[in-house]
């Protein structure tokens, strides 16, 4: 047969193609059925196999049906099915675990769920190395240890940064409580959490930094800013980590996921920006902020012998979530306080 004489119809192409993702589709959604009937029949269960939880539609699982508000949805299902069960996100199945369980888990047998999982969005935050977002493996440990020996010895161990980390706290109170009677008088009643976030944050960057910030400063606003965008932005990371199609065409939770991209990039210069400044300037017997601090102890990890890399820089992923995590959880801590107080 002469190939080259041979004239295909693109019609027949399409339809093939049509038949084929069709058909695919099908043989996919008969395996999700299956996979639920034996789930919802308690077949998987019996065996031991798997913790009870609800059907899951096949792509998506059951992310539709957590909808707006999933702790709500989670609250329903736990009633339902107890204290531990299972859903699927996507094509990844989720453990949710209430009550006596989360005790069992995270303290008892906290080294069997360390860690956190490989997700796409988890490798944007401080170009994959961050602490808090990392999984658990030698590497992870040494650097969490000498971390966390090292801001506690910024905080109360060294006498000078002692007493500048309690000057910084004491002035930004004064200035949060001089906004607050400010606004109170031209207004009567406000919002406090957004003045408690540009506090803390202001907080956090004396003690990193050894700089505080004007509240108008055009540098500090964009930091604030990125801190804001972060927590709006990292649910759509979420949704891209179990759906990862998601990012391959164009639709609001892939517009939102490249935002978070450049709110990653922009901060992760930020964070390299002040890191290399504090290498031009520092000095082994003299400890000003955090950065310094850690400057000099984590670059002691560096080892080829353990296969670290010389070149490989830990300080900006660390100052990174010492900076960047506290924002959110202090700011959110200190407003719940306000709450109780008022109420």
């Amino acid at each position: 047969m002469d190939f080259a004489m041979l004239d295909w119809d693109p019609t027949l192409t399409r339809s093939l193609l049509v038949v084929a993702v069709t058909f695919l589709s099908a043989l996919h959604a008969v395996r999700w059925l299956r996979s639920g009937a034996l789930l919802q029949s308690g077949a998987g269960r019996r065996s031991g196999a798997q913790p009870p939880g609800p059907f899951a539609w096949p792509i998506i699982g059951n992310a539709a049906q957590m909808g707006n508000a999933p702790h709500i949805y989670f609250m329903r299902m736990a009633k339902k099915y107890g204290n531990v069960f299972q859903i699927k996100l996507g094509n990844q199945t989720v453990l949710v675990l209430n009550g006596a369980a989360i005790k069992q888990a995270l303290v008892k047998q906290a080294p069997d769920f360390a860690g956190r999982p490989d997700f796409t969005s988890f490798r944007l935050i401080s170009n994959g190395e961050s602490l808090a977002f990392g999984t658990v493996n030698d590497l992870w440990k040494s650097k969490r240890k000498v971390a966390h020996a090292t801001v506690r010895s910024v905080s109360t161990g060294n006498l000078h940064t002692k007493h500048a980390f309690q000057n910084h706290i004491v002035c930004e109170v004064k200035e949060l409580l001089r906004l607050f009677l400010d606004k109170t008088r031209e207004e009567g009643y406000f919002q406090p959490m957004v003045y408690l976030v540009v506090s803390t944050a202001n907080i956090m960057s004396a003690v990193c930094f050894g700089k505080r910030y004007s509240y108008d400063d055009a540098e500090f606003q964009q930091v604030v800013g990125r801190n804001d965008q972060f927590t709006k932005t990292v649910g759509a990371g979420s949704m891209v980590d179990v759906m990862p199609w998601l990012q391959y065409f164009p639709n609001p939770i892939k517009t939102i996921f490249e935002d978070f991209k450049t709110l990653n990039y922009e901060f992760n210069i930020f964070i390299g920006k002040k890191v290399t400044e504090h290498r031009k300037t520092i000095e082994s017997n003299t400890i000003r902020d955090m950065t310094d601090a850690l400057i000099l102890a984590m670059d002691h990890i560096r080892d080829p012998a353990k296969g670290v890399s010389v070149q490989q820089d830990h300080v900006p992923p660390t100052v990174a979530d010492v900076f960047g995590a506290s924002q959110d959880t202090l700011s959110t801590a200190l407003s719940w306080i306000i709450l109780i107080l008022v109420r």
